[in-house]
């Protein structure tokens, strides 16, 4: 099964086990479904047209999510610099999310990108958006609702990221499990932080 499908098939199954963020799960499966077939940009454009959220229903398709949704299939080089610790080494884009695997007695953080989904490493405890190290400035924030994801928060660049650990559901597919946190999305804004980078559905 590609990358595609599976998230596609994680996405549908977490609609049903999430409704609050059934709607924007359903919109991330048709969308990760139509990169499985390879179809074009009109074919997206219809999709988004049928079934996507309002702000993108008339969006031209230079829009920077359109843009967004195909760098995945063919991620562009990096121009004009060499990418920063928290830029994506392939293409230079920032982190979408963070993704926790087991090694030895712990975990390690991998941070995959916002564009093409590269990962590289990160360390655990430094903000992936300021780089703030202090203990006393960055939290994370867990719920029994989502047990595999936390909530990274910083209080020097108020940002926050979610973090997907693999250790406590080896099935989850990052990028589709992310979408279903959106009222871990809502709690945060509401405390005044702002996505480091918003995913597909805005959030």
């Amino acid at each position: 099964m590609s990358r595609f499908l599976e998230r596609a098939a994680r996405a549908r199954l977490l609609a049903e086990r999430y409704p609050e963020s059934r709607e924007g799960l359903l919109f991330a499966a048709a969308i990760s479904d139509w990169q499985a077939r390879g179809e074009g940009l009109e074919e997206l454009r219809a999709l988004v047209h049928r079934i996507g959220p309002p702000v993108l229903r008339n969006a031209p398709a230079t829009h920077k999510w359109f843009s967004r949704v195909m760098a995945e299939l063919a991620p562009p080089a990096i121009r004009g610099h060499a990418p920063h610790e928290n830029e994506c080494p392939l293409c230079g884009n920032p982190p979408q999310l963070g993704v926790l695997r087991p090694e030895g007695h712990g975990s390690a953080l991998t941070l995959a990108c916002s564009a093409c989904r590269r990962e590289w490493p990160f360390p655990r405890a430094r903000c992936p958006g300021c780089g703030e190290t202090d203990p006393d400035k960055i939290a994370f924030g867990a719920t029994d609702a989502f047990p595999a994801i936390q909530t990274m928060t910083c209080d020097s660049c108020w940002c926050y990221i979610h973090l997907i650990d693999l250790g406590k559901d080896p099935r989850a597919v990052p990028e589709a499990d992310e979408l279903s946190a959106q009222p871990l999305d809502v709690w945060a804004i509401e405390q005044g932080y702002r996505k480091l980078t918003p995913n597909w559905i805005g959030l």
